[in-house]
């Protein structure tokens, strides 16, 4: 080791036993405290931008050991979450180092870094993708966290399939949670809330149709099964509001006018990404296609029904 991490390993040693002399005491805790902030990424840290993706990949692995070796999610919690906020914080880190190095800009380091930089640079073609690792890994961390609206706004600004993926299931838990005790609600408290659980439904849809966007036609891609499955399990909770809708049409009712059924057109509706696009590209139109699992004799019957219903009332 370098001269600087020896006198930093003998301070904390002689800190820690107690053999600190008294005229060296002052001198003895600066040097520490510096070391501490150097390994923590505080200030001038002069960390390069390898190690402090090494560190954050390592805390990241860590984490999801713990949390593979536990039997419930919620076990071993506190650990997993402090892993978690390391792996985050040298994330938070090298972000913008890795957005200099990008640009061609220089890094500041201290003149006698606590640990030189002994290996390369990092390749300019990794570049970008370190940056969408540590965003994505930033933005699971707010969600998980309960700060659903950063984490999206982080997603947004991704180009990948995962990023979509992930921006679906933030919206998924936002709309399971306007059904949580949903018994306990008034009925118009109960109206707006079902309505808000469709909206939130239908951005995670448009989400993952987006993911299949980009994927393209390589089906090969680990996550196109996964989010057909995910797309095919929402078509149908939709499905199942709308059969809901025609029932209260065909009861007599005041039918609920729905997210899905009423300013929303799907070659208009606004992107899960919060973008709106324009003309919907041959690519999107295809991953709409896919996604669209429907029966058509079921929306046809529909269809028919509450005709028949407009009949009866306009001859009444």
């Amino acid at each position: 080791c370098s001269e600087a991490q020896r006198d930093w390993w003998s301070a904390t040693y002689r800190l820690y036993a107690g053999t600190a002399e008294m005229g060296t005491l002052a001198k003895q805790k600066l040097t520490l405290q510096r070391g501490l902030e150097v390994v923590r990424g505080v200030g001038n840290h002069g960390l390069h931008a390898n190690l402090l993706v090494h560190l954050a990949e390592v805390f990241a692995a860590r984490m999801g050991e713990v949390q593979e070796s536990s039997e419930q999610p919620w076990f071993y919690k506190e650990q997993w979450s402090a892993l978690q906020e390391r792996s985050a914080h040298y994330w938070s880190t090298v972000i913008p180092i890795l957005q200099r190095l990008q640009q061609n800009l220089t890094v500041l380091v201290p003149k006698d870094p606590l640990f030189p930089h002994l290996n390369q640079d990092v390749p300019v073609s990794r570049i970008p993708e370190l940056l969408e690792e540590g965003r994505l890994f930033l933005a699971q961390t707010a969600a998980q966290q309960g700060r659903s609206e950063e984490a999206i706004q982080m997603l947004r600004g991704m180009n990948t399939p995962e990023a979509a993926r992930h921006m679906a299931q933030i919206y998924k838990v936002l709309a399971n949670q306007q059904l949580e005790h949903i018994e306990d609600a008034d009925e118009e408290e109960e109206h707006q809330r079902r309505l808000e659980w469709e909206s939130l439904l239908t951005k995670a849809r448009n989400c993952l149709t987006l993911a299949l966007e980009r994927i393209g036609e390589n089906k090969d891609n680990p996550l196109y099964v996964s989010i057909m499955k995910e797309l095919q399990s929402i078509n149908e909770d939709l499905g199942k509001a709308q059969d809901q809708l025609t029932d209260k049409l065909d009861g007599g009712g005041s039918p609920l006018l729905t997210s899905s059924t009423a300013g929303s057109p799907p070659q208009h509706a606004a992107r899960g990404d919060g973008h709106s696009p324009g003309l919907e590209s041959p690519s999107s139109v295809a991953a709409q296609l896919k996604a669209l699992t429907l029966d058509n004799s079921r929306l046809l019957e529909t269809c028919t029904r509450s005709e028949q219903r407009v009949e009866q009332l306009t001859e009444q």
